[in-house]
């Protein structure tokens, strides 16, 4: 390792050691884990080949840590999720035969539900299914729909009261 080499990674720590720490304490919510994968961004930081190529170091030290931290989470996930077979508490999953009683309850909830959907103002069933069926941002859906962004998420914000409004009353209207 070249003095020049060292000397850009001492002053990368120095200008950015702490920040990155504090980034990944708010991401993880955790010291014991942020302080670890602080030192593992550090240490592929370190293992760069050519750090001339890097144009940012201090974006692609974030990147680096952020990518950490998504694998950190997911395998917190995964760890969470797993089940060990060999417990005897554990039961096989065993495919559970719906009780007709329940679907058609289910199936008179998903008419209410759709009947309920089918009211919602044009442009606030619009907004919903522009974000929810395909993602977009309320500044995308604020192109489409010719409103501002702020509209966008007043209508947003509308959609479940008022379904809750119009299940009620559908409810009140059968009995």
């Amino acid at each position: 390792m070249t003095e020049d080499r060292a000397a850009w990674f001492k002053r990368l720590f120095d200008e950015h050691g702490s920040a990155l720490e504090r980034y990944l304490w708010r991401y993880l919510g955790n010291d014991a884990d942020a302080c670890e994968l602080a030192q593992e961004t550090l240490l592929r930081m370190w293992q760069v080949k050519d750090i001339g190529e890097i144009r940012e170091p201090r974006s692609y030290m974030f990147t680096i840590a952020r990518h950490l931290a998504d694998a950190r989470i997911a395998d917190r996930g995964r760890e969470r999720n797993s089940v060990d077979a060999s417990d005897p508490a554990v039961e096989p999953d065993l495919p559970r035969h719906p009780d007709p009683v329940e679907e058609v309850v289910a199936d008179q909830e998903l008419k209410k539900l759709r009947r309920a959907f089918a009211r919602l103002p044009r442009n606030v069933r619009t907004a919903y299914l522009l974000q929810v069926g395909h993602g977009l941002s309320y500044e995308e859906i604020a192109r489409h729909l010719g409103v501002t962004p702020h509209a966008v998420k007043k209508y947003l914000q509308q959609v479940i009261p008022l379904l809750q409004k119009y299940t009620y009353e559908d409810e009140n209207e059968v009995a």
